[in-house]
C-alpha cells in the first residue's frame, strides 16, 4: 500500500469532527504536509489529531506544524497523546505559535467532550 493510501485511511469524519490518526510507520514530514494540504480542503471546524501511535516528534514534523499553524485559524483542535514528549512539543508549539483554539490530551473521552463544547 502506498503511503497516501495508508494517510488516506487515517484520516475521517466521525460526529462531525475530523480524525487524524498518525499512522505509526509513516514520514513524519511527509504525513504532517499532507494532513494540513487535506485540512485545509475540508470545512471541519473541529479537529481530533491521534498521535498516540506515533514513534517521535521529529524536527521536520515541528518545522511543519510551525510553518502552517495559521491553516488551523477558526478551528478547535484536541491532539491525543501518550508520552510527556509529545505534551511537550505540543505545548510549546501552541505557545509559539498562539493558537488559542488547540489543546492537549491524554484521554480520547476528555478530548472529544471539550470538542463539543465549540
Amino acid at each position: 500500500m502506498s503511503a497516501t493510501a495508508v494517510l488516506a485511511e487515517a484520516l475521517r469524519e466521525e460526529d462531525g469532527i475530523l480524525v487524524y490518526t498518525s499512522p505509526a510507520a509513516s514520514d513524519p514530514r511527509h504525513s504532517t504536509d499532507w494532513f494540513f494540504d487535506e485540512v485545509g480542503r475540508r470545512d471541519a471546524r473541529r479537529i481530533l489529531v491521534d498521535l498516540r501511535r506515533a514513534t517521535g516528534m521529529e524536527d521536520g514534523l515541528r518545522g511543519s506544524v510551525y510553518r502552517r499553524h495559521r491553516e488551523f485559524e477558526g478551528r478547535r483542535v484536541a491532539v491525543l497523546g501518550a508520552s510527556q514528549l509529545q505534551e511537550f512539543v505540543v505545548m510549546f508549539l501552541v505557545a509559539a505559535t498562539g493558537h488559542r483554539g488547540t489543546r492537549y490530551f491524554t484521554d480520547e473521552q476528555a478530548a472529544r467532550k471539550w470538542l463539543a463544547e465549540a
